[in-house]
């Protein structure tokens, strides 16, 4: 009897020092509570029945549960480890960024139809709306695909040639980021060159 009262309390304190969760400390200390019933149930019938078999069959039950407790706890774990924090979207995504390049006071233009003329790719400009690079991407986006710098790729432009003491804002706001801004849906982005 005192074997399962030690058990017991190792169970408990092991579901108090793990550091888990929402819904995962929930299936944790659901799974201890149900260790705690089995080992109560397997005391009741050793304490009444001297049957092997039974003995055998409740001891193989609570190694196995104990085992598949550890497996379900790792795995968590590990999950929670490999998350993609560049992920933007597993869907896809149709964004619009406002480009402004203005040279020693003076408006360029991007062409119209970038990225469109001779195959299409998914940061591009229109017709009509040639300073507007829409973003359509299918399936995955990381946050690389939405460089500036990938644009300008696109359009086969080094941003830097269009002048010096090159100054950018994004949305009203100074940003030294350049190449490497991960431009979001209706930015107002501005390149200043002298």
């Amino acid at each position: 009897m005192s074997i399962c009262v030690s058990a017991i309390k190792l169970f408990s304190g092991l579901n108090r020092s793990a550091k888990l969760r929402g819904t995962d400390a929930e299936h944790a200390t659901a799974s201890v509570n149900l260790l705690t019933l089995l080992l109560f149930s397997g005391e009741c019938i050793l304490g009444f029945m001297k049957n092997k078999k039974i003995v055998i069959i409740i001891a193989s039950t609570v190694i196995v549960f104990i085992l598949a407790l550890g497996v379900f706890l790792q795995s968590t774990e590990q999950k929670e480890e490999t998350r993609d924090e560049s992920l933007v979207s597993q869907k896809g995504l149709h964004y619009h960024a406002d480009l402004a390049i203005i040279v020693k006071g003076k408006r360029v233009d991007v062409p119209p139809n970038t990225g469109l003329v001779g195959g299409h790719n998914p940061m591009h400009t229109h017709d009509g709306e040639p300073n507007i690079i829409h973003m359509e991407f299918p399936g995955i986006v990381r946050a690389d695909d939405l460089m500036l710098g990938e644009f300008f790729k696109v359009w086969k432009k080094d941003m830097r040639s269009f002048g010096a003491n090159m100054k950018m804002t994004v949305n009203g706001k100074e940003n030294t980021e350049f190449e490497n801004y991960h431009m979001k849906d209706k930015d107002k982005i501005e390149l200043q060159y002298e």
